[in-house]
């Protein structure tokens, strides 16, 4: 699906870059290679750390964000550039999140249990062999 992304949004720069100034965009490689890397990245870390997430959310805010950034780029070329800057605070953004989703679960389960267990030896009249077995 993000190959299809990648062709439609690239269909459209060229498109309304023929449109409003008659003449292929200067930077169309440099935008086609940040949009590639950027949502392969995402594509990727959201792969590896969360497999059952939805593989429908990503290119559709790919497509989404293409089509921003070309209203931005016939409107006000300079601003283009800090939304492709935006899209890679946003990937960051993701990367974080997801990893910090699959690493707190596992991290506050386990914390939990942690710092439970000696606490459970203080407040009952329980052996520690008790405690440490967590019977």
């Amino acid at each position: 699906m993000l190959l299809g992304v990648w062709v439609i949004v690239a269909g459209f720069y060229v498109l309304a870059s023929l449109g409003s100034h008659g003449a292929m965009p200067t930077n169309v490689y440099f935008f086609l290679a940040a949009m590639v890397g950027i949502s392969l990245a995402m594509h990727l870390i959201v792969r590896w750390l969360a497999p059952k997430a939805s593989q429908i959310l990503l290119p559709v805010s790919a497509l989404l964000n293409g089509i921003g950034f070309i209203e931005i780029s016939r409107w006000n070329p300079p601003l283009a550039s800090q939304q492709a800057l935006w899209y890679a605070v946003s990937a960051i953004a993701v990367a974080v999140t997801v990893a910090v989703r699959v690493g707190v679960g596992v991290g506050v389960s386990v914390g939990v249990s942690v710092s439970n267990t000696p606490l459970c030896g203080i407040f009952d009249d329980e052996s520690p062999e008790h405690v440490v077995s967590g019977i």
